[in-house]
């Protein structure tokens, strides 16, 4: 496998290890009917950083702080505030 892929496959990684730790902290969550992430709390973000670097000091990750703090970062800016389909259902595709 190259060498690029291999970054790829452990980017996705790492960004599935800052979602499930930003649901962790509680600042986001994943729709119960469409099964798509989205982040309830903002406020919540400063918590998930925290317990990241918990969880790196404790060796339950294996990465490093600024990789693990830049994609917790990356995923919740680019996470919607509510599930697409939801707000589709609700509101229109206008």
């Amino acid at each position: 496998m190259s060498l690029v892929k291999h970054k790829m496959e452990d980017d996705a990684n790492l960004r599935g290890v800052a979602f499930d730790i930003l649901k962790e902290a509680k600042a986001a969550e994943i729709c119960n009917a469409h099964g798509k992430g989205y982040l309830i709390d903002e406020s919540r973000i400063e918590n998930a950083y925290k317990l990241g670097n918990y969880k790196i000091s404790r060796g339950e990750l294996l990465c490093e702080r600024k990789e693990l703090s830049d994609a917790i970062r990356d995923v919740s800016k680019a996470m919607p505030t509510m599930c697409p389909d939801c707000e589709n259902v609700m509101y229109g595709d206008d």
